[in-house]
C-alpha cells in the first residue's frame, strides 16, 4: 500500500511526474509493451479484406401527384394508398425479400464465382464453393443464399431529400458489389409490382365474393341474364314488327290482285254459260255479210274512180249505182239491232272465251297458293310478336323487382373491370438514379481505429506493466520513494554520492 501511496496523488489521481520516472526506469519494458501492440495491431489491419462498397439511390413516388399507379387509379377512380418509409425499411428487412433475391441471383445463371463471404471471414469462398453440398437442388442454393445475402446490403433513408433511400452493397469482391447492386434494384422492382398486384387481386378477389353473393341471393347464374333476353326480345320484336309491316302490305295488295282475278274468272265463266238463239245468229252472220259487201263496194269505187281521171257519162252512172248500192246496204246494217257487236263472229268469241277462262283459272290458282302462303306467314307473326311481347313484359316486371340488385352487379363488375385495368398497367413506384457511385474500397476496421485502438491498448498496458514492476521491485531509488514508503521516520542525513 505504500507503493501506491507514492504513484497517486490527492489532485490528479495518478502522479503522473513519477509515472514518467518509472517509464524511464522500465525502459526496455516501456518500449516493448507500445512496439508489440502496434504490431499487433499493423499485422491485423494488413490482413483485413477489402470491402467493396457501391450505392445507388432511389425515391418512392407511390404518393406523389406523377406516381403512374397514382394517376392510374384516379383516372378509373380508384384510390391507391402508397407506402411510407418505414414500410419499405421493414420489407427489404423481411425473409419474402431475401427469397426472391436469392431465387433472382439463381435464376441469372451467373452464380457460382460470386462470393458471397461474410464482411468479418477471414477466408474468402465463392458461391461454387460453398454450395458444394447441394448439387443441383435448388431449394438448397436458395437457402443458402438467402442465409449469405442478407448481411451485403442495406437500405438507409436520405436525411437530407425526403422520400429518398439509398441502397448500399458491400461484399468482399468488385464484381459480386457490382451484380449484387444491379440484381437488388430488378428485385425491388419486381417486388414492388407485385405487392401492389397483390394488394389489386385482393380487392378483386372481394368485389368477385359480393358478386357472387348477390347473384346466390338472386338465385340466377347470371344476373344480367334477364337484361341481356329482354334486349334480344326488344330487337327481335322490332325486326318482326318491321316484317309485319312489309307482309301486310304484300298480304292487301295479293288480296287485291285474287279479288280481281276471280272477278274476271266469274265473268268468263258467266259468259260462257250464256246460249245465243238461232235468230241472233243469223243476224250476226247478215250483219257481217252486209259489212264485208260495204267494205268491198266501197274499195270498187275507189279503184274506179283513182284509176279513171277522166269519167265518162257511162262511169259516172256505174259509180252512181255502186255508190246507191252501198247506201242501201248500209240502211239494211243499220236496221240490224247492236250491229256493231253482231258484226263480230259470236262463235269466235265463245272460243276465245273458253281460253280465256282456263287461263284466268290457273292465274286465279297460283294467286290463292301466294296469297295462302302470305297469309299463313302473316298469322304466324302475329302470334310469334303475341308471345314475345307477353315474354318481354314478364322480363321487365322481373328486372324492375331485381334492379337494385342489378344495378349493385353492375356497379361491381364495372368495379372489376377497372381493378384489372389498373392491374395489367401498374408498374413500380420506385424510381431509381441512372447514376451509381464508383466502387470504393475500404477495410473493416479504417486505420484511424486501428491507431486509436492501439494506442488505448498500447497506454493501459504500458500502464500496467509499469505499475506491476515497480509494486514488485522492492529497490527505493530516491528520496521522494524513501519519504512517501517511510513517512513516520525523521531524515536524518543524506549519504554521499560517489558517481
Amino acid at each position: 500500500m505504500k507503493k501506491l501511496n507514492v504513484i497517486l496523488d490527492e489532485t490528479t489521481i495518478i502522479n503522473f511526474g513519477f509515472f514518467k520516472k518509472l517509464i524511464g526506469r522500465y525502459l526496455i519494458s516501456s518500449l516493448l509493451v507500445p512496439v508489440i501492440v502496434f504490431s499487433f495491431f499493423i499485422y491485423n489491419y494488413a490482413n483485413q479484406n477489402n470491402i467493396f462498397l457501391q450505392s445507388k439511390t432511389f425515391k418512392n413516388i407511390s404518393n406523389d401527384s406523377d406516381s403512374p399507379t397514382l394517376m392510374i387509379a384516379r383516372i378509373i377512380g380508384e384510390n391507391q394508398d402508397g407506402i411510407t418509409s418505414a414500410e419499405i425499411i421493414s420489407m427489404f428487412s423481411s425473409l419474402d425479400f431475401q427469397r426472391k433475391l436469392s431465387e433472382e441471383i439463381y435464376a441469372s445463371g451467373k452464380y457460382e464465382k460470386l462470393i458471397f463471404t461474410g464482411l468479418s471471414s477471414k477466408k474468402i469462398k465463392t458461391l461454387e464453393e460453398s454450395l458444394q453440398l447441394c448439387s443441383e437442388d435448388k431449394e438448397c442454393i436458395t437457402k443458402n443464399i438467402m442465409g449469405m445475402v442478407g448481411g451485403l446490403f442495406s437500405i438507409e433513408q436520405d436525411m437530407a431529400v425526403n422520400k429518398k433511400f439509398i441502397l448500399k452493397v458491400k461484399t468482399l469482391d468488385k464484381d459480386t458489389t457490382i451484380f449484387l447492386l444491379s440484381i437488388l434494384e430488378k428485385t425491388i422492382q419486381n417486388v414492388r409490382t407485385s405487392s401492389i398486384k397483390h394488394i389489386l387481386l385482393q380487392q378483386k378477389s372481394v368485389m368477385q365474393d359480393l358478386s357472387l353473393k348477390k347473384r346466390t341471393e338472386l338465385k340466377l347464374q347470371d344476373p344480367l341474364d334477364i337484361e341481356e333476353k329482354n334486349n334480344r326480345l326488344k330487337e327481335q320484336l322490332k325486326q318482326m314488327l318491321d316484317r309485319i309491316q312489309i307482309v301486310q302490305g304484300h298480304y292487301h295488295s295479293k288480296k287485291v290482285e285474287l279479288d280481281l282475278t276471280e272477278s274476271k274468272l266469274e265473268q268468263t265463266k258467266n259468259t260462257l254459260k250464256k246460249r245465243f238463239s238461232q235468230n241472233e245468229i243469223n243476224q250476226s252472220r247478215k250483219a257481217k255479210a252486209l259489212d264485208k259487201k260495204i267494205e268491198k263496194l266501197r274499195q270498187d269505187i275507189n279503184a274506179i274512180e283513182v284509176s279513171l281521171t277522166n269519167l265518162s257519162k257511162e262511169d259516172k252512172g256505174i259509180i252512181n249505182d255502186l255508190k246507191n248500192e252501198m247506201k242501201d246496204a248500209q240502211r239494211e246494217l243499220y236496221a240490224i239491232p247492236n250491229y256493231r257487236r253482231l258484226v263480230g263472229s259470236r262463235e269466235e268469241f265463245l272460243k276465245q272465251k273458253d281460253v280465256n277462262s282456263n287461263n284466268i283459272g290457273f292465274e286465279t290458282k297460283v294467286k290463292r297458293r301466294q296469297f295462302s302462303r302470305i297469309e299463313t306467314e302473316l298469322k304466324e307473326l302475329q302470334d310469334k310478336i303475341g308471345k314475345t311481347s307477353k315474354l318481354q313484359k314478364e322480363y321487365e316486371a322481373r328486372i324492375e323487382l331485381t334492379k337494385p340488385d342489378l344495378e349493385y352487379i353492375k356497379l361491381l363488375e364495372k368495379k372489376l373491370v377497372q381493378l384489372t385495368l389498373l392491374e395489367s398497367t401498374v408498374v413500380s413506384d420506385f424510381v431509381f438514379s441512372k447514376n451509381v457511385t464508383d466502387v470504393s474500397i475500404y477495410k473493416r476496421t479504417s486505420r484511424g481505429k486501428m491507431l486509436l485502438f492501439a494506442s488505448f491498448v498500447s497506454f493501459f498496458l504500458l500502464f500496467t506493466v509499469v505499475l506491476v514492476r515497480y509494486l514488485f521491485d522492492t529497490k527505493i531509488y530516491d528520496e521522494y520513494e524513501l519519504k512517501k514508503n517511510f513517512e513516520n521516520l525523521e531524515v536524518i542525513g543524506n549519504t554521499p554520492d560517489f558517481n
